[in-house]
């Protein structure tokens, strides 16, 4: 990945916890919408996933 990808993944690890998982179907939508304009978004999307799965209750 390249630095802004990566700054960009950084910056959204950030804001990923409870709170993410409790609304997951809406993160799940502004990532779709994400994936659409950005072409970098899909590798930035699966970092997130991961994130969203792996966070603590």
């Amino acid at each position: 990945m390249d630095t802004k990808v990566d700054n960009v993944a950084r910056k959204l690890r950030r804001f990923v916890s409870k709170t993410a998982r409790e609304n997951g179907v809406i993160l799940s939508q502004q990532m779709f919408e994400l994936e659409r304009y950005i072409p970098e978004a899909k590798s930035i999307v699966a970092i997130v996933e991961k994130e969203v799965a792996d966070a603590p209750l």
